[in-house]
């Protein structure tokens, strides 16, 4: 049987940069570039933003940190709100793919390489814990993206095998990543379930 490994944020989450960084912009002002955000959602190795996603710093810090540089009045929930904009929401089809991959006996491990705050949210609205084996948090199992050592731990604690193992992420690097341990890759959950139909 396939084992299945599936990266939450963007393979599962809908991407909207353009209004994350709306929120962002508003909170920050001025200060806005301190974030260290582009358009495409990418960040420089040494901004606040690049840090947080690669658990080198706490959520509180995080959220300390933006409200420290942004407009007066900003709160802990609006930061909350303009993080959580990246990332809005499961589409329905998503979860009936994920939910149908379970019916069909594969084992499915979800990686979360962003952070505890989508975690929360996205478990608390859609629980996913039920649906996958294990759930991989990268805050608490590298401290960069991409790290090996993120999929070397699945393996060691989980047994997948390198030719029976499919990993799903739309970050091409990272795919490489699982390409040079001997998975088959694919970039969208939606290639993932073409091939199985095919």
């Amino acid at each position: 049987m396939i084992d299945i490994v599936l990266d939450l944020g963007g393979v599962l989450l809908n991407h909207n940069m353009p209004e994350c960084i709306r929120q962002f912009k508003l909170i920050l002002g001025d200060n806005y570039p301190r974030l260290g955000l582009t358009v495409s959602g990418e960040a420089t190795d040494t901004d606040l933003m690049r840090q947080y996603e690669a658990g080198k710093i706490s959520t509180d810090h995080f959220i300390a940190q933006i409200i420290a540089w942004g407009k007066p009045g900003t709160t802990e929930n609006d930061v909350r709100k303009a993080w959580l904009a990246m990332h809005d929401c499961i589409p329905a089809q998503r979860l009936e793919q994920v939910r149908r991959l379970r019916k069909l006996g594969y084992k499915l491990y979800l990686l979360s390489n962003n952070n505890e705050m989508h975690w929360q949210s996205t478990t608390q609205r859609y629980g996913l814990p039920d649906y996958f084996d294990k759930v991989f948090l990268s805050q608490t199992i590298h401290s960069c993206k991409p790290d090996k050592l993120i999929y070397e731990t699945l393996i060691a604690e989980t047994g997948v095998k390198p030719g029976n193992t499919v990993f799903v992420d739309d970050v091409e690097e990272n795919r490489k990543t699982g390409e040079s341990l001997g998975w088959k890759t694919f970039a969208t959950l939606e290639a993932l379930m073409n091939a199985i139909d095919s």
